[in-house]
């Protein structure tokens, strides 16, 4: 199934297996990858189909059929991300490549740029729920402050320790 918006003629991707209703990967050339990042920016794809590109990405790369410098540009256009499973499941991948990364000398490079794909996110749930927040947000808040701290955020880590010191 392809999935192109009437809305978006601006941009030229198309997104194979919408909804991400068959048990496969999709992999694309390179210019359609960062097609479809604009695509992502954008949020003219569904959570589910964001979710199902970044994780195809990842699978690709851990296997060896997709450069880690596409599924890395790839992540870096979710920056503006607001649905919680996309956040835990780019947050998991995210850690799986650190993990593969953890003894090579670009490790600390690396943190650093995943702890800025968290920046925004972060800002924007805060430490506190608000009156309105439900379950999503709580997981969401926990996700995302756990990896900025994860990522050596001195502004998170301490914020967490004090908190922690309080409680």
């Amino acid at each position: 199934t392809l999935d192109k918006p009437q809305s978006a003629p601006d941009i030229d991707w198309a997104k194979v297996n919408a909804g991400q209703t068959g048990f496969y990967r999709v992999n694309y050339a390179k210019e359609e990858w960062s097609n479809l990042q604009k695509a992502i920016e954008a949020k003219l794809l569904p959570a589910t189909d964001r979710l199902g590109l970044q994780n195809d990405a990842y699978a690709l790369m851990r296997s060896g059929f997709l450069p880690a410098t596409v599924f890395l540009s790839l992540a870096r256009s979710y920056k503006g991300e607001d649905s919680m499973p996309v956040w835990g499941d780019l947050a998991a991948n995210l850690r799986g490549l650190e993990s593969l990364l953890i003894d090579q000398p670009i490790f600390t490079q690396y943190q650093r740029f995943a702890g800025s794909i968290f920046d925004r996110i972060v800002n924007k749930v805060g430490w506190e729920p608000v009156a309105e927040s439900g379950h999503l947000d709580a997981l969401l808040r926990g996700i995302v402050l756990g990896q900025k701290g994860n990522y050596g955020d001195p502004k998170v880590i301490a914020e967490a320790q004090t908190r922690f010191a309080s409680y």
